[in-house]
C-alpha cells in the first residue's frame, strides 16, 4: 500500500501516491469552468467577488462590513459549480435538468443597475446606522486587466464613512399617565443612553419592546403607529435630540368621533372562548355563528375556579377529545388580554402531535352588550386543524477502517400520533445492525457473510402530553408542557462467543417550564440482561482472570432513576449563534441494596469466592452513581452557509456496594460515526493502555472526555462539507492490573488523548441529512509504536463512517 506521507528531512512529510488520483479528479470538475468564455456573449460578465473598503473608517467600525454584504444582489462566483454557465446558456436536455435541480447554483453575471441598487441600499443603511451624509460609490475591475477578453469582474463597493451622530438628549412625551407609569422603568432599563451612537434599528427595537409591553398587559388594539420618534439635529458637533412619542395616531387628530380615538388606550379583557376543533366543518349559520357544547374545566390561577369554554360541534365525530385541549389553552374569562399567553397557547396546541395548524383570533363585542366603560371585551376563536395522524421514517448507519473492523445498522420506526384521541403518540422502532467485530481470541469467523456479529431488537414507546399522576393537571403550573413516556424493549445480540437477551422498560416524566429550558425525570428504569456464553469464551475469560470481563459477561439487572437538564438558545429558523448545554445524574441499585441490608438478606459469592453481593430473583443487580454533561457551541460565519460546531463532552461513573465495575450498558466507548472518527467503535483505550495479546475488543471505561469541532460549509445545493477534528479517550476509575496505564491520573490525562482529523460529505435533502466522514488517526497513546501514526498514514487506515444527521 502506498504511503500518503513521504518523509523529507527532519520531520517535515508532503503527500503522494493517492493524491494523484486526488488532483485529476479536482482538475477534472474544473474543466466545464474552462468553457465560460464560449458559453458567455459579448455583454455577459461573471462575478468573480464582491469587495468592500470603509473609506475613513476606524478598526471598531469594521464590523460594518460583515452587515454591507447583506445588501449585496448578485454573490459572487466563488464556487467551481458556480462558472458552469454551459448548463444555463445553451440548450436544455435532461443532464442539465438534473443538474439544476441538485446544484441550484447558477452563475452571477454582473448588472449594473442591480450593483447601483445595492449601494442605494447600503447608503439607506448607514444612515440609519448614525451616518448621515455617507454615500457608497462602486466599480467594476476585470480579473485580469492585461487580457480584456477574460469575462470575470470583482466589483468593488467603497463607503465614504462621515462622523456618526450622536444622541445628546433622549426625550419621552406619553400623554397617558398609566402608560407612562408602566412603560417608563422598562425604558429606564434598556432604553437609548445618552451619547450612544445614533441607530434606527435600535429605537424600531425599543418601540417593538413597548408594544409587546403594553399588548401584554391587556392594549389589544395598541400598535407600533401610536409610537414615533422625532429627530431635532440642531445642535453642533453632530449630536441630536431623540423624542419618543406615545400618542393617538396623529394622522386621525381632530377626529374626536374615530373609534380608533375612543379604544386605542383602552384595555380588553376575555369574555367567551370559542373552540373550533376541526377547521373543515366550520359552518356559519342563520343568526348563529357556532351549535357549541359548553366545557369547563379549573382554572389555573385558583384550582376551585371554574373556567367555561364553547366547544364548536363538529359535523362529524371529533378526531380529538375536547378534554385533551383544555390543559394546553392558558385564556380564561375576564383574564387580560396577553400577546404572550395567546402565543404560548399556540404554541402548546401545535406540540400535541395530533394537531396542525392553530389559529387564534380575536372580536371585539360591541359596548351596548357591555357596557363597562373602563374595560373593552373580546370574544376568542381558536381554530385548530387535523394534524398528521401516522408517520414512517428510516435510519441507517455504517462504519469502516479499511483493516477488517466494519458495521452497519438500520432502524425502521412507525409512529401513531392519536392513539386514544388525546394526542398520545405511540411509537414502533425496528432495529438491526451487523458488524466484523474484534475478538478476544482475534479470531474473525464470519456467521453472517462477511460480518461476525448481529444485533436485532424493537421498542415500543407510548408518549402522553400530560403527566400520568392522581393530581389534577391544573394544579402544576400553567406553562409545564408536561408530557409521561413509558417504554418496553427487547434486544438480542449474537456473537461467536456469546449471545446476549436484553429486556427493557422505563417510565418517566418530562415537562418544558421556558422556552430553552427541558427537564427529564425517569421514575423508574428497568433492564435485564441474560448472557449465554459458548465454553470458549468461558475458557477465555478463566484465561484473562479480568474481573471486570466476569462481571460485564454474567446476568445482571439494572434498576436505575435518572435526571437529566437541557438547555439550548437557539432560535429556529435563524441562523444565530447558540449553546445546547445537557447535563443528566443517574443512580442504580440503591433502593435495592438499602432493603436487603434492612432486613439482612443473604449475599452470594462470586466464582473466585472473595467478594458477596445481593441479587434480586436470583440475579446479581449493579450499583452505581452516574453523571455525564455535553456542551455544544455554534458559531455562524460571515460566509453564507458556512458555520463552526463545537463539543465538549464529559461522564464519569463510580460503581460501588453490589458490584465493581459498570454494568456493559451503561459503560463509555469511544470510537465510531458520533465520536472519535478516526477510529472504530469499542477500541479505544482505557487511557494509554496496550494490549499485549493484541486484543481490542469491546473496551469500556468509567470515565470518558472527549472534544469534537467541525467547519460546515456549503459546497454546492444539496451537497455540504466539513473539516473536522476529535479528541478524546476513556479511562478507568481504579487501577486495574488487566489494563495497565488505564486508569485515570490528572497529571497525565491530556497525553493520553486519542486524536484525529478529516474530511466529511453531506447531502442535505431538507428533512434529513445523509453523511460521509472520512476520519484520518493522528495519534494513539494505545499503539504499540509510534504513536504519532500520521507520520506513517497509509490509506488503509482511513475510517469512513457513513449516517443519517450530523453527528452533533
Amino acid at each position: 500500500m502506498i504511503n500518503i506521507f513521504q518523509k523529507i528531512g527532519k520531520r517535515k512529510y508532503f503527500l503522494r501516491g493517492h493524491a494523484v488520483m486526488f488532483i485529476t479528479l479536482l482538475s477534472l470538475s474544473m474543466l466545464p469552468s474552462c468553457s465560460v468564455k464560449r458559453n458567455l456573449n459579448d455583454h455577459q460578465l461573471l462575478i468573480k467577488k464582491n469587495k468592500i473598503i470603509l473609506e475613513n473608517g476606524t478598526k471598531r467600525e469594521e464590523y460594518l462590513k460583515s452587515d454591507l454584504q447583506n445588501y449585496i444582489s448578485l454573490k459572487g462566483n466563488s464556487s467551481l459549480l458556480n462558472s458552469n454557465t454551459w448548463v444555463y446558456n445553451d440548450h436544455e436536455t435532461k443532464f442539465k435538468k438534473w443538474w439544476k435541480k441538485v446544484f441550484d447554483n447558477p452563475p452571477s453575471y454582473y448588472d449594473a443597475s442591480l450593483v447601483e441598487q445595492s449601494a442605494s441600499k447600503m447608503e439607506i443603511f448607514l444612515q440609519n446606522k448614525g451616518y448621515f451624509g455617507s454615500t457608497v460609490t462602486y466599480e467594476s475591475q476585470p480579473k485580469k486587466p492585461r487580457r480584456p477578453q477574460n469575462k470575470k469582474v470583482t466589483v468593488i463597493y467603497t463607503a465614504h464613512l462621515t462622523s456618526p451622530y450622536r444622541v445628546n438628549e433622549m426625550k419621552y412625551h406619553i400623554e397617558d399617565s398609566t402608560i407612562r407609569e408602566l412603560v417608563m422603568p422598562s425604558i429606564s432599563n434598556s432604553g437609548v443612553r445618552k451619547r450612544s451612537r445614533y441607530d434606527y434599528y435600535v429605537l424600531d427595537q425599543q418601540r417593538s419592546n413597548i408594544v409587546n409591553l403594553l399588548q401584554n398587559n391587556g392594549y389589544f388594539l395598541f400598535h407600533s403607529d401610536y409610537i414615533f420618534y422625532e429627530i431635532d439635529t440642531f445642535f453642533q458637533n453632530r449630536t441630536l435630540q431623540v423624542t419618543l412619542n406615545i400618542r393617538p395616531n396623529y394622522r386621525l387628530e381632530g377626529y374626536d368621533d374615530n373609534p380608533l380615538n375612543q379604544l386605542y388606550f383602552k384595555k380588553f379583557k376575555i369574555k367567551d372562548i370559542y373552540i373550533q376543533p376541526y377547521l373543515k366543518d366550520i359552518r356559519y349559520g342563520a343568526g348563529n355563528r357556532y351549535d357549541t357544547i359548553l366545557t369547563a374545566r379549573s382554572s389555573y390561577h385558583n384550582i376551585n375556579d371554574t373556567v367555561y369554554y364553547n366547544v364548536v360541534k363538529p359535523d362529524k365525530k371529533s378526531y380529538i377529545r375536547t378534554k385533551a385541549l383544555l390543559p394546553s389553552i392558558y385564556l380564561e374569562q375576564a383574564d387580560l388580554y396577553r400577546k404572550d399567553e395567546i402565543g404560548a397557547t399556540r404554541s402548546n396546541l401545535v406540540r400535541l402531535p395530533a394537531l396542525g395548524n392553530t389559529f387564534i383570533t380575536f372580536d371585539t363585542i360591541p359596548k351596548a352588550q357591555y357596557p363597562d366603560t373602563l374595560s373593552g371585551w373580546l370574544s376568542a376563536h381558536i381554530n385548530i386543524d387535523e394534524g398528521v395522524k401516522q408517520s414512517f421514517s428510516v435510519d441507517l448507519e455504517g462504519t469502516t477502517d479499511n483493516i477488517g473492523v466494519f458495521g452497519t445498522s438500520l432502524s425502521l420506526s412507525w409512529s401513531n400520533r392519536n392513539l386514544f384521541k388525546g394526542s398520545e403518540v405511540l411509537t414502533l422502532q425496528l432495529k438491526g445492525a451487523m458488524e466484523l467485530q474484534r475478538t478476544f481470541n482475534n479470531d474473525n469467523v464470519n456467521i453472517f457473510g462477511i460480518f461476525n456479529s448481529f444485533d436485532a431488537g424493537f421498542q415500543l414507546s407510548l408518549t402522553f402530553p400530560k403527566f400520568l399522576a392522581p393530581i389534577s393537571p391544573y394544579r402544576f403550573p400553567r406553562f409545564y408542557r408536561p408530557g409521561t413516556s413509558i417504554n418496553i424493549g427487547y434486544n438480542f445480540q449474537y456473537r461467536s462467543l456469546y449471545s446476549r437477551n436484553l429486556f427493557l422498560t422505563s417510565f418517566g416524566y418530562k415537562w418544558k417550564p421556558a422556552e430553552k429550558i427541558a427537564h427529564s425525570l425517569t421514575l423508574l428504569d428497568l433492564n435485564l440482561i441474560k448472557v449465554d456464553k459458548t465454553l470458549e469464551f468461558d475458557s477465555l475469560l478463566t484465561q484473562y482472570n479480568n474481573r471486570r470481563y466476569k462481571e460485564q459477561y454474567t446476568d445482571h439487572f439494572i434498576m436505575a432513576l435518572g435526571y437529566t437538564l437541557t438547555f439550548s438558545n437557539q432560535e429556529v429558523g435563524r441562523n444565530k449563534n447558540f449553546t445546547y448545554i445537557r447535563t443528566s445524574i443517574e443512580s442504580c441499585g440503591n433502593l435495592l441494596y438499602g432493603i436487603n441490608s434492612l432486613f439482612h438478606s443473604p449475599k452470594t459469592f462470586d466464582s473466585e469466592k472473595i467478594n458477596e453481593y445481593y441479587t434480586l430473583f436470583n440475579i446479581r443487580y449493579a450499583q452505581y452513581l452516574k453523571g455525564d454533561i455535553e456542551i455544544r457551541r455554534y458559531i455562524y460565519t460571515n460566509k453564507r452557509g458556512a458555520n463552526l460546531a463545537f463539543r465538549a463532552w464529559g461522564g464519569i461513573g463510580v460503581p460501588y456496594g453490589n458490584n465493581m465495575s459498570l454494568p456493559f450498558e451503561k459503560g463509555f466507548y469511544g470510537g465510531g460515526p458520533n465520536d472519535l472518527r478516526g477510529f472504530p467503535i469499542n477500541i479505544v483505550g482505557p487511557g494509554a493502555y496496550i494490549s499485549q495479546s493484541g486484543n481490542k475488543y469491546e473496551r469500556s471505561g468509567d470515565i470518558k472526555l472527549e472534544v469534537n469541532g467541525e467547519y460546515r460549509f456549503n459546497i454546492s445545493g444539496m451537497f455540504k462539507g466539513a473539516f473536522f477534528m476529535d479528541a478524546g479517550n476513556i479511562w478507568l476509575l481504579r487501577d486495574d492490573k488487566d489494563f495497565t496505564n488505564g486508569s485515570f491520573k490528572l497529571s497525565k490525562f491530556y497525553k493520553e488523548l486519542y486524536w484525529n482529523t478529516g474530511l466529511g460529505l453531506r447531502l442535505d435533502i431538507d428533512f434529513f441529512v445523509i453523511r460521509l466522514d472520512f476520519g484520518l488517526p493522528i495519534y494513539n497513546p494505545g499503539y504499540n509504536g509510534d504513536k504519532w501514526i500520521v507520520r506513517h498514514l497509509h490509506l488503509r487506515d482511513i475510517v469512513l463512517n457513513f449516517g443519517i444527521g450530523y453527528p452533533f
